[in-house]
């Protein structure tokens, strides 16, 4: 039985650590995904038929705003939040730490894809403080072993992921990505959407100071908007086994997610610096610091 999991495992992880290269592989993985698909919303068939149904009364509460989505990344330096908490007809999705370091924006819709958000200590003040908002919060169902307490403000999304799948709008879905909350948080957008979205601190800038110890190792160094904690601001993640194509091949799909997600949608980047040519970029709303 063991063995047979492990195998599970290894074959649902493998295209977000190497390219499938064989229709084996692929229709292997296919298959699991499917199985393991039917078995998680089953599992979490009411969780996920509540999310359905708040989705539907947020896009009615959302109609005719525009959405602005936030992943964390150093572009958001540039964004006045006074400035972005006085613009009509918007709605705000942000992830992880940006409630905690930005207290300037209250958002509407808070996302939380990594389970050390919610079982980590050093994290764990950041999803405590964003219950504190009564603002809906979406987190992936099988997580929900973490939340101690029953919240009428959390909502809970299909966790299992199908890198092949075309599937970047339908939260109850496995979605055709991995884990990680900027990526939930532009799906959500997508389908709440009547407008426009524009995103900022999706910058993807790991990879211009990625480096290789002394010993072999290859180090990624982390970027944030937060600057006031320098070691959160830019901490490193030491891998050992993972080889510089590994790293790359990672740094890759996240261009290639990001560029899946919003393709055939109205979302724009309004980073000012950014390494995506995909979204179109928009530079002419006032949301800017001033110089």
């Amino acid at each position: 039985m063991t063995i047979m999991f492990s195998f599970i495992k290894s074959i649902y992880l493998y295209p977000f650590k190497k390219p499938v290269d064989t229709i084996f592989l692929r229709v292997t993985y296919n298959c699991i995904v499917f199985v393991l698909s039917i078995f998680y919303r089953l599992r979490f068939r009411a969780e996920l038929n509540r999310t359905k149904n708040k989705l539907n009364s947020l896009r009615i509460d959302f109609q005719g705003s525009n959405i602005f989505s936030f992943a964390n990344g150093p572009s958001l330096r540039d964004l006045d939040t006074k400035k972005l908490a006085e613009l009509p007809r918007s709605k705000y999705i942000v992830v992880n730490s940006f409630v905690s370091k930005e207290k300037g924006l209250v958002p509407d819709i808070i996302v939380f894809a990594d389970s050390i958000s919610l079982c980590h200590e050093r994290y764990k003040s950041d999803f405590d403080y964003a219950l504190s908002l009564g603002v809906p919060i979406f987190i992936p169902a099988h997580y929900q072993k973490y939340v101690s307490i029953k919240n009428k403000n959390i909502f809970y999304f299909c966790g299992l992921f199908n890198v092949f799948s075309n599937n970047y709008g339908d939260i109850t879905k496995p979605l055709g990505y991995y884990a990680i909350s900027a990526f939930c948080s532009l799906s959500i957008a997508r389908s709440l959407s009547t407008r426009e979205v524009y995103i900022c601190g999706y910058d993807n800038s790991y990879f211009d100071t990625y480096s290789v110890t002394e010993t072999g190792s290859p180090v990624m160094h982390h970027h944030h908007f937060y600057k006031e904690d320098e070691t959160l601001a830019s901490g490193n993640n030491v891998r050992d086994g993972f080889n510089t194509s590994d790293y790359f091949y990672d740094f890759y799909l996240h261009f290639k997610f990001i560029e899946k997600i919003s393709a055939e949608s109205n979302m724009f980047n309004i980073a000012r610096e950014t390494y995506l040519t995909v979204p179109r970029r928009m530079l002419s709303l006032d949301v800017y610091k001033d110089e």
